[in-house]
């Protein structure tokens, strides 16, 4: 059989298959059957459909291509089809090694162009990500919400309504219902949050329960953890502020700062367990309007709540209201480079008398020498939470624990007020079990003072008296003077006389 004839033969094979397809509503090559949704059913077991091969330059030399023209790219490796039309053609990437021709591939991109090409989307719907069918990030234009992680920021209403939140990491903000301008970054960082907003979480567990509570900044693992609907509240620092519920507008920097207060107000806190307090029944923390500043301090016992108390320094602890504690038992010298102003303004001072013992008081107090009990002090305040001092707190109690001190001891002095009928305000008496005896020694001044213009008064009158019988003796020498001169003169009569 010569080439002309196999021509010829195939020539007249493919007008017999144009006038069958033109009676036909499919064409099916290796196949009788062919499925009548196509229009060309190609069948085989052991063979595949080749698309026309040929380079870049090829492809774009093709004269008015229709829409829909596939072709492959043999030398990028790729299918392309025009997505344009026979006078503006427009060659895209169907499938292929993920190069810059606008396809991505699961192994990698090369020679991309960003100022064309993007993952994303060109509507305005929300772009969604998904892990085993399972939601795990959101880009939405509409609400202005990112999500990235497992579960974050859904819920079962979608989150609808919250808009202009943040959330990445598995949970993070899931149950967020119209709670706005979150940013919860870390496992179920802000996960039970439903309407509350401006709400700042960082760390595994921050915020974890919060709902409705506003205002919150927490970034350390569990920080405000168990925060429900306290608002305001700033924890920097691994279990800072953990066990607070509804207390609002405190400040926890450190570990485990503010570590147990439920539901306390205005307090700051600053340093390693600034503030921790243990769980007491009944007891909801530390109270409020305090401010701790250093390592280990704290106040009272943990079942009282204090206010308006500062304390300073590693291991500072207030015992009551209205106390200022700079420094620990083991602190040998407070002091600075100017003397305390104590405010004493007569415009603002009422009730004026004069009424203060002298003499009669500084007479029954007794100065003494003595030594501190340093190390009893500190167990009594259970200074650094009952834990061993290290080396060199230790020996600055055992020196300060041989230093001699000059003083008196307050409960003496307490005495010695009472028994002079003055309501001295310089002993500092304790409230409670928990408290110690102090002595404020610049009050003693005052009756100092008052002492010593008592004595100045005896001085004087002792001093009148004095000048007065002075005056009276003066009188009597002047009178014997007088005598004598008499008795000089009869003398010399009774010579003359003679």
């Amino acid at each position: 059989m010569n080439t002309n004839f196999k021509r010829g033969l195939f020539i007249l094979q493919f007008l017999f298959l144009a006038a069958y397809c033109s009676f036909s509503q499919s064409v099916g090559i290796g196949t009788i059957t062919p499925d009548p949704s196509a229009a060309l059913d190609i069948t085989a077991t052991n063979k595949g459909l080749l698309i026309p091969r040929m380079n870049i330059n090829s492809i774009n030399a093709i004269l008015n291509p229709a829409r829909g023209l596939l072709v492959y790219d043999s030398v990028a490796n790729q299918l392309m089809v025009n997505i344009g039309n026979n006078t503006i053609p427009n060659w895209q990437v169907v499938a292929g090694n993920g190069n810059s021709n606008g396809a991505w591939s699961l192994a990698g991109n090369n020679n991309t162009n960003p100022a064309i090409q993007f993952v994303g989307t060109t509507d305005n719907q929300p772009l969604h990500f998904r892990i085993n069918n399972i939601k795990a990030g959101e880009l939405n234009p509409a609400t202005g919400n990112i999500f990235w992680g497992k579960n974050a920021g859904q819920n079962s209403q979608n989150n609808i309504t919250g808009a202009n939140n943040i959330a990445i990491g598995t949970s993070a903000l899931q149950n967020n219902t119209t709670g706005t301008y979150n940013i919860a970054s870390g496992f179920s960082a802000l996960f039970s949050n439903t309407t509350g907003y401006s709400n700042t979480a960082n760390g595994v567990y921050t915020l974890q329960n919060n709902t409705t509570g506003n205002f919150n900044t927490a970034i350390g693992q569990a920080a405000l953890s168990k925060n429900t609907t306290g608002y305001t509240n700033t924890a920097v620092g691994y279990s800072s502020l953990q066990s607070n519920n509804w207390g609002a507008s405190n400040t926890a920097v450190g570990y485990q700062a503010l570590w147990g207060t439920i539901g306390s107000n205005y307090n700051t806190a600053i340093g390693y367990n600034a503030g921790y307090m243990p769980f007491f029944q009944g007891s909801t923390g530390l109270g409020w309007n305090n401010t701790i500043i250093g390592a280990n301090t704290t106040l009272g016992n943990g079942v009282s709540q204090l206010y308006n108390c500062v304390a300073i320094g590693e291991s500072a602890h207030c015992t009551d209201n209205n106390q200022v504690r700079i420094g620990n038992s083991s602190t040998t010298s407070i002091g600075g480079y100017a003397q305390w102003t104590n405010i004493s303004d007569g415009r603002y001072k009422k009730n004026i008398k004069e009424d203060v013992k002298g003499l009669d008081f500084i007479m029954k107090l007794r100065p003494v020498t003595y030594q501190l009990d340093i190390t009893g002090i500190s167990k009594k305040l259970n200074e650094g939470g009952g834990k061993e001092r290290d080396e060199l707190s230790k020996k600055a109690i055992v020196e300060k624990e041989k230093a001699v001190l000059t003083g008196f001891v307050a409960q003496e002095v307490e005495k010695a007020a009472k028994e002079a009928g003055y309501n001295f305000s310089g002993v500092d008496v304790p409230k409670s079990e928990n408290e110690f005896y102090g002595l404020r020694y610049s009050e003693f001044v005052v009756p100092l003072v008052k002492a010593m213009q008592e004595q100045q008064q005896t001085i004087q009158s002792l001093q009148q008296t004095i000048s007065t019988q002075n005056s009276f003796m003066g009188h009597q020498d002047k009178k014997m003077v007088d005598l004598q001169r008499q008795l000089d003169e009869l003398k010399q009569l009774i010579q003359h006389s003679k």
